[in-house]
Protein backbone atom coordinates (compact mmCIF):
# COMPACT_ATOMS: atom_id res chain seq x y z
CA UNK A 1 0.00 0.00 0.00
CA UNK A 2 3.08 2.37 0.86
CA UNK A 3 4.44 1.82 -2.94
CA UNK A 4 6.98 4.84 -2.60
CA UNK A 5 8.33 3.08 0.74
CA UNK A 6 8.53 -0.01 -1.17
CA UNK A 7 10.37 1.44 -4.29
CA UNK A 8 13.48 2.46 -1.92
CA UNK A 9 14.24 -1.08 -2.36
CA UNK A 10 15.07 -1.12 -5.99
CA UNK A 11 15.39 -4.80 -6.14
CA UNK A 12 13.28 -7.48 -5.80
CA UNK A 13 10.54 -5.92 -6.01
CA UNK A 14 6.99 -7.29 -6.82
CA UNK A 15 3.09 -6.80 -7.09
CA UNK A 16 0.50 -9.61 -5.81
CA UNK A 17 -2.77 -9.41 -6.25
CA UNK A 18 -5.45 -10.70 -3.36
CA UNK A 19 -8.20 -12.58 -4.22
CA UNK A 20 -11.44 -10.86 -2.99
CA UNK A 21 -12.74 -14.45 -1.53
CA UNK A 22 -9.69 -14.16 1.10
CA UNK A 23 -10.35 -13.84 5.04
CA UNK A 24 -7.80 -11.17 5.92
CA UNK A 25 -7.96 -9.85 9.77
CA UNK A 26 -8.05 -6.14 9.57
CA UNK A 27 -7.13 -6.06 12.84
CA UNK A 28 -7.49 -2.16 12.90
CA UNK A 29 -11.45 -2.15 11.62
CA UNK A 30 -12.07 -5.22 13.00
CA UNK A 31 -12.07 -4.27 16.68
CA UNK A 32 -14.27 -7.35 17.30
CA UNK A 33 -12.13 -10.10 16.14
CA UNK A 34 -8.76 -8.85 17.00
CA UNK A 35 -10.24 -8.29 20.25
CA UNK A 36 -11.10 -12.00 20.27
CA UNK A 37 -7.60 -12.80 18.96
CA UNK A 38 -5.76 -10.86 22.02
CA UNK A 39 -8.03 -12.80 24.51
CA UNK A 40 -6.94 -16.37 22.95
CA UNK A 41 -3.09 -15.41 22.67
CA UNK A 42 -3.56 -14.07 26.55
CA UNK A 43 -5.44 -17.49 27.08
CA UNK A 44 -2.52 -20.00 25.26
CA UNK A 45 0.41 -18.22 25.86
CA UNK A 46 2.04 -17.22 29.01
CA UNK A 47 4.74 -15.23 27.49
CA UNK A 48 2.05 -13.12 25.39
CA UNK A 49 0.21 -12.64 28.33
CA UNK A 50 3.31 -11.19 30.39
CA UNK A 51 3.98 -8.60 27.56
CA UNK A 52 2.21 -4.92 27.84
CA UNK A 53 1.41 -6.04 24.48
CA UNK A 54 -2.01 -8.30 25.56
CA UNK A 55 -3.54 -5.43 27.67
CA UNK A 56 -6.33 -4.64 25.56
CA UNK A 57 -5.93 -0.50 25.01
CA UNK A 58 -2.34 -1.38 24.08
CA UNK A 59 -3.49 -4.17 21.92
CA UNK A 60 -5.76 -1.71 19.78
CA UNK A 61 -3.52 1.50 19.57
CA UNK A 62 -0.51 -0.30 19.02
CA UNK A 63 -2.36 -2.51 15.95
CA UNK A 64 -2.40 1.93 14.38
CA UNK A 65 0.88 3.18 15.45
CA UNK A 66 2.82 -0.13 14.56
CA UNK A 67 3.99 -0.58 18.25
CA UNK A 68 2.33 -4.43 19.09
CA UNK A 69 4.62 -5.78 16.82
CA UNK A 70 7.28 -4.98 18.65
CA UNK A 71 7.96 -6.93 22.71
CA UNK A 72 6.97 -4.06 25.76
CA UNK A 73 8.46 -6.08 28.28
CA UNK A 74 7.22 -5.00 32.08
CA UNK A 75 9.16 -5.91 35.22
CA UNK A 76 8.97 -8.50 37.25
CA UNK A 77 7.36 -10.92 34.54
CA UNK A 78 7.97 -13.88 32.28
CA UNK A 79 8.78 -12.05 29.35
CA UNK A 80 11.23 -10.08 31.72
CA UNK A 81 13.26 -13.39 32.78
CA UNK A 82 13.26 -15.09 29.29
CA UNK A 83 14.58 -11.69 27.83
CA UNK A 84 17.24 -11.63 30.56
CA UNK A 85 18.04 -15.42 29.39
CA UNK A 86 18.19 -14.71 26.26
CA UNK A 87 20.39 -11.37 26.29
CA UNK A 88 22.99 -13.40 28.78
CA UNK A 89 22.82 -16.46 26.61
CA UNK A 90 23.60 -13.99 23.37
CA UNK A 91 26.43 -12.51 25.11
CA UNK A 92 28.02 -15.17 26.45
CA UNK A 93 28.48 -16.42 22.16
CA UNK A 94 28.15 -12.99 20.61
CA UNK A 95 29.01 -10.15 23.02
CA UNK A 96 27.21 -7.41 24.75
CA UNK A 97 26.25 -4.78 21.49
CA UNK A 98 25.44 -7.74 19.20
CA UNK A 99 23.58 -9.66 21.90
CA UNK A 100 21.41 -6.64 22.57
CA UNK A 101 20.18 -6.44 18.93
CA UNK A 102 20.12 -10.03 18.08
CA UNK A 103 17.98 -10.69 21.70
CA UNK A 104 15.41 -7.75 20.04
CA UNK A 105 14.84 -9.65 16.81
CA UNK A 106 14.29 -12.75 18.48
CA UNK A 107 12.15 -11.65 20.94
CA UNK A 108 10.29 -9.15 18.35
CA UNK A 109 10.18 -12.07 15.36
CA UNK A 110 8.62 -14.68 18.70
CA UNK A 111 5.99 -12.29 19.57
CA UNK A 112 4.84 -11.80 15.56
CA UNK A 113 4.93 -15.85 14.89
CA UNK A 114 2.76 -15.95 18.14
CA UNK A 115 0.53 -13.50 16.47
CA UNK A 116 0.37 -15.17 13.17
CA UNK A 117 0.18 -18.66 14.59
CA UNK A 118 -3.07 -17.83 16.56
CA UNK A 119 -4.64 -15.69 13.21
CA UNK A 120 -4.28 -18.48 11.42
CA UNK A 121 -5.77 -21.31 13.93
CA UNK A 122 -9.06 -18.86 13.88
CA UNK A 123 -9.24 -19.82 10.16
CA UNK A 124 -7.84 -16.26 8.97
CA UNK A 125 -5.67 -16.61 5.65
CA UNK A 126 -3.73 -13.20 6.72
CA UNK A 127 -3.29 -10.15 9.40
CA UNK A 128 -2.99 -6.39 8.49
CA UNK A 129 -2.37 -4.18 10.58
CA UNK A 130 0.73 -1.31 11.12
CA UNK A 131 4.61 -2.12 11.97
CA UNK A 132 7.00 0.66 13.73
CA UNK A 133 9.17 1.61 10.85
CA UNK A 134 12.15 3.56 12.91
CA UNK A 135 14.85 3.90 9.52
CA UNK A 136 12.83 5.66 6.60
CA UNK A 137 12.79 9.11 7.63
CA UNK A 138 15.43 10.45 10.03
CA UNK A 139 14.81 10.98 13.50
CA UNK A 140 11.16 9.97 12.83
CA UNK A 141 9.09 6.66 13.95
CA UNK A 142 6.23 5.94 11.61
CA UNK A 143 3.41 3.53 11.08
CA UNK A 144 3.73 1.45 7.81
CA UNK A 145 1.05 -1.04 6.52
CA UNK A 146 1.76 -4.86 7.46
CA UNK A 147 0.21 -7.50 6.19
CA UNK A 148 1.20 -11.32 7.12
CA UNK A 149 -0.29 -14.17 4.14
CA UNK A 150 -0.49 -17.56 5.76
CA UNK A 151 -2.21 -18.97 2.83
CA UNK A 152 -0.68 -18.68 -0.22
CA UNK A 153 -3.39 -20.05 -2.19
CA UNK A 154 -5.32 -16.50 -1.84
CA UNK A 155 -2.41 -14.63 -3.73
CA UNK A 156 -1.03 -14.29 -7.54
CA UNK A 157 2.00 -15.27 -8.92
CA UNK A 158 4.53 -12.27 -8.26
CA UNK A 159 4.64 -9.68 -10.83
CA UNK A 160 8.43 -8.81 -10.86
CA UNK A 161 9.11 -4.68 -10.69
CA UNK A 162 12.62 -5.03 -10.29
Amino acid sequence: TNIDFAKREKKNLAEIEIKESSNILDTISNIEKSEELRQRLVKSNNLFASMHNSHKDKWHSGWKDGSVLRPIIESNTLAETQYKNFLLHNTKEYGAEAAKSLTGHQFTRGLIEIICKEAKLMGFDGIYGHEVDRWSEHNRVIAQPWLCIFNKKIISQPNWIS
